[in-house]
């Protein structure tokens, strides 16, 4: 069965925006009477029945609630890494599992130094689509490591770095709370950005005793918070 999102469902009726319509008929061939699953990114997900439709336009009525998903608490911070594919994977995957916020950040280690988010919006779209998520994650639009730290976020907030020192475990964290999560880029985070981030109220936090990739670092916070909360 098909995923879609809308912006909104009013009376158990929605519309899906000019793309999707036009996917829906010109491409999936659906018409009236088919079966859709739907979602106005609120958590609800729905098991609607198209009622009419054209390519710009495509009306469905929502039968019933399928499942109500729990909004998702956690919010990663991330460098996005040299090879597009890789950090695509991450975004892929942390929507699949489910994350608020995602925040490319560019640190002095950043091997990649301009992203736009049109295509990881993209991706984010296919994926939540395909695993017929209820939430749909923010993907925002990269900031300097400096700028973003010092913004005033009074949620609990994790740094993980391979600098030998004092942690926080990560099974430890209580993510039944809004927490953020800082994720270096390839090469780490540098003394100077660690000493700003704890001066800054983040906490180092262990991901253990391997040595992550980016995108690996980021995905296990994730399914941590999943299994954990």
């Amino acid at each position: 069965m098909n995923h879609f999102f809308c912006e909104s469902i009013s009376n158990e009726i929605g519309i899906l925006n000019e793309q999707d319509s036009h996917h829906a008929i010109r491409v999936l061939r659906l018409k009236e009477g088919s079966q859709i699953s739907v979602s106005a990114n609120d958590g609800k997900v729905y098991l609607a029945e198209i009622i009419n439709g054209s390519k710009n336009e495509l009306r469905f009525k929502c039968s019933h609630l399928m499942r109500e998903e729990k909004r998702p608490l956690l919010n990663i911070a991330i460098g996005p890494t040299k090879s597009n594919d890789r950090f695509e994977w991450f975004l892929e995957k942390a929507t699949e599992i489910g994350v608020a916020n995602i925040y490319p950040i560019l640190s002095a280690n950043s091997e990649r130094k301009i992203y736009k988010i049109e295509r990881g919006e993209k991706v984010i779209m296919a994926a939540a689509k395909q695993s017929k998520k209820g939430f749909l994650p923010q993907l925002h639009e990269l900031e300097k490591f400096n700028t973003f730290i010092t913004k005033n976020k009074t949620m609990p907030k994790y740094m993980a770095h391979l600098v030998e020192g004092p942690k926080k475990n990560l099974h430890a964290v209580n993510f039944k709370e809004e927490s953020l999560f800082l994720i270096g880029p390839e090469g780490d985070f540098n003394a100077k950005e660690l000493d700003s981030a704890l001066k800054a109220g983040y906490q180092a936090i262990s991901l253990g005793d391997e040595v992550l990739r980016t995108e690996t670092a980021g995905l296990q916070v994730a399914v941590a918070a999943s299994l954990l909360r």
